[in-house]
């Protein structure tokens, strides 16, 4: 990886930290953007080392199976709780049983509800 230059705008500083992983400047500023770049420019030598820990953090951070895992939780949770809701608000007769699946890959979330799920 190489250091990145960027500005401390949005959710940039969530994934560049200053000094460690390359180096944030304020938003509009043309002197400390080359400032920074004029360091690198210098320290060659720094480079490796700042592109390695950018590079460590996004693997360790936003590795595209956690956050499939997570988003998964996150919907399992969340249909659960409104099928348990819907359960409690319904009149017996027409109540249901979640049994429902969530299914996904690293690109792909699909969330199947009873027997909507399609036969292999």
């Amino acid at each position: 990886g190489l250091p990145v230059v960027s500005t401390n705008h949005g959710g940039i500083p969530e994934l560049v930290e200053d000094g460690v992983s390359g180096f944030l400047v304020p938003e509009r500023d043309v002197e400390a953007l080359a400032e920074k770049l004029a360091y690198l420019i210098e320290h060659s030598e720094d480079w490796p080392k700042l592109g390695q820990a950018g590079r460590a953090y996004v693997e360790a951070h936003y590795d595209m199976n956690k956050l499939n895992d997570q988003l998964v939780e996150l919907y399992q949770g969340q249909l659960n709780s409104r099928i348990d809701q819907v359960e409690t608000d319904a009149p017996m007769s027409s109540r249901h049983t979640w049994n429902g699946n969530i299914e996904t890959d690293a690109t792909v979330c699909k969330i199947y509800i009873g027997s909507d799920r399609p036969s292999e």
